[in-house]
């Protein structure tokens, strides 16, 4: 079946972008922020919870702030600097109407005994806590370490674990310098975020994540954390107005985290981010990961809507769903093990100039009844691969070629739980394409994945009465597919 949306895709998007002018939130996104510890420097009743002075929780402009942890000194009057500027970057200049309507705050001290309830040797380790109170994003502003790569990989290992059971998204700070020894960025489900600070990839905590995932807008990583939950809290409130919740999955974790990375803007911007290299292997630099979040553009990837990809067997694509969509995502809930998956796009009228693609699924452990097994024997680990391979159509079957032979158009990663796709600068021949999944490992398992493609129209002549319809929807007879949408989003804070 093909899907063609040809003369009415930006007619669609106008639309999509007036139901999300119009249309109040279904449902606020809840954010818990995990902070190191107290200092002073702020003022005002908003940052008390902030700063843990006490357990009632307080409403200013709309936004209400609960203490989960200790509430030291009651009687308190100045409040963390550090965890009123995580606060400020996370809600942006949108302010009261930002999505972000709850926000829970913790010491991470707390959050690491009571929660994820770190405790080596992880053979008699209980299983981490629920966090509740419908919490959907946690951000880790901070850095720290047990001083032991053990119990590290045992904490990062049960924050995974969280991820994939809750259904969350873990934002965290990749930094090498500062307090102690990063701990939370080398969760491998979760969202590492760089900032203007050293940072090593291959530093020893890392327990197998080998990259930073991210940028944010600027500054420290601990403000460019929160720049990126903010987004993710704004994709997800979209995704529940646009009805892509639920049933459709717009809302799960893999799926915000794929989207934030195929939006993101690779151009150097920071004197740390200087120039983007790919690792030639999955296609992310280490250090810059996927590159400069950027709302706006992830925002259109999640306007493109849900694509389904369709089974493979031996190479042909089984009852496709062929879309000529230059945007949109996916959630499997289960890719059979040895099984492959693809969504074919027809680009015969395209000349193909940048595409990007993130395929993004989750690390587990094994639960041995009420217990958590963080050991090497207790990771669970599927190991997808993601390809654009030409297809061809024949006879009404539509069959994957062989590779295309182009670096950044395979991403096949042994030991990583992110493949990513970026081709720029070249141009493909037009014609039918699919994104193809493949799953190597002998169960079957859950991924989110998006993608956009820019490029230039080959002109068609339409017939008639479609022409007619062109012209009185888009305004203009000739259509040129080349969308890159404007930077825009939430404006910048000054911070130190």
């Amino acid at each position: 079946m093909v899907k063609d949306k040809r003369c009415h895709r930006v007619l669609f998007a106008a639309l999509a972008g007036l139901v999300l002018s119009l249309a109040a939130a279904a449902s606020p996104v809840n954010v818990l922020i995990v902070e190191a510890d107290v200092d002073g420097g702020a003022s005002g009743p908003q940052y008390a919870p902030l700063n843990f002075a006490g357990t009632t929780p307080q409403t200013v402009s709309g936004i209400t702030y609960h203490a989960l942890s200790d509430p030291g000194s009651p009687t308190q009057t100045t409040y963390s600097w550090h965890a009123a500027n995580v606060r400020n970057r996370l809600i942006g200049a949108d302010g009261p109407n930002n999505p972000v309507k709850d926000i829970y705050c913790m010491v991470a001290d707390d959050f690491l005994n009571d929660y994820v309830k770190t405790d080596y040797p992880s053979s008699s380790a209980v299983s981490p806590a629920v966090i509740g109170n419908n919490i959907k994003i946690v951000n880790n502003s901070w850095v720290g370490s047990y001083g032991d790569t053990a119990i590290n990989r045992d904490a990062v290992r049960r924050m995974d674990y969280m991820i994939a059971r809750e259904d969350l998204l873990i934002v965290s700070g990749a930094v090498s310098s500062g307090a102690g020894t990063p701990l939370a960025w080398a969760v491998r489900n979760g969202i590492a975020v760089r900032g203007s600070q050293g940072f090593s990839p291959s530093h020893g905590t890392n327990i197998g994540k080998t990259h930073a995932d991210l940028w944010g807008k600027s500054g420290y990583a601990s403000y460019q954390t929160p720049d990126v939950s903010g987004y993710a809290a704004g994709l997800i409130d979209a995704a529940d107005t646009l009805g892509y919740a639920n049933g459709q999955n717009g809302m799960r974790h893999e799926v915000v985290k794929s989207i934030l990375m195929t939006g993101a803007d690779k151009t150097a911007f920071d004197s740390l981010f200087t120039s983007w290299t790919s690792n030639g292997i999955n296609n992310l630099d280490d250090g810059d990961g996927a590159g400069r979040a950027d709302y706006a553009v992830s925002l259109a990837v999640l306007e493109g809507g849900p694509q389904p990809l369709a089974s493979v067997t031996g190479g042909v694509v089984n009852a496709p769903v062929v879309t000529d969509d230059l945007r949109g995502w996916w959630y499997e809930s289960g890719l059979g093990g040895g099984g492959g998956q693809a969504l074919i796009v027809d680009l015969t009228s395209l000349s193909l100039t940048d595409l990007t693609a993130t395929l993004a699924w989750d690390v587990t452990q094994a639960e041995n009844g009420s217990f958590l097994d963080t050991t090497d024997a207790g990771v669970i680990f599927a190991n997808l691969d993601l390809e654009l391979l030409p297809v061809t159509y024949s006879g009404g079957v539509y069959s994957l070629g062989s590779s295309l032979g182009i670096a950044g158009l395979m991403s096949k990663s042994t030991g990583d739980n992110v493949e990513h796709l970026y081709f720029t600068g070249g141009a493909l021949t037009p014609g039918f394409y699919a994104f193809n999944i493949t799953n190597l490992s002998g169960f079957s398992w859950n991924y989110g994945f998006s993608y956009r493609i820019d490029g230039e129209e080959v002109i068609l002549i339409p017939e008639p009465g479609t022409m007619i319809l062109c012209l009185i929807s888009l305004g203009w007879a000739t259509v040129r597919r080349h969308y890159r949408p404007s930077r825009q989003g939430r404006s910048s804070r000054k911070t130190a």
